[in-house]
């Protein structure tokens, strides 16, 4: 295993504030992204949609007004079963692979 913590680098007043607002900042991303999700799900089940249902059709929510909220639109996602494709075909998995570098900050 390598360590890739790097090199110390002294840093000025200026980043240690803005890192501690990059810390806010993403927690409350992910308090506010839980929040989004949980909204999502309660509305969507108050529609009538079940997390198993394979054919869901289009609805437009209207206020008790009339007045039109939001709509559901549906729709179809298509993924890559990366792990089959590893297991059952490395040679087909290897040729397609790429990597580049990525940089995240962490504490």
């Amino acid at each position: 295993m390598s360590d890739d913590s790097g090199d110390l680098v002294q840093v000025g007043q200026e980043i240690a504030d803005d890192w501690q607002a990059y810390e806010t900042a993403r927690a409350a991303r992910a308090r506010w992204a839980d929040e989004e999700k949980r909204l999502k799900t309660k509305l969507l089940l108050a529609l009538g949609y079940a997390e198993d249902d394979e054919s869901p059709a289009p609805v437009q929510a209207v206020a008790p007004s009339g007045e039109p909220l939001f709509r559901v639109a549906i729709g179809l996602y298509r993924g890559m079963d990366f792990n089959y494709l590893r297991t059952n075909y490395p040679h087909i998995y290897a040729e397609c692979e790429t990597s580049k570098a990525t940089k995240s900050l962490k504490t």
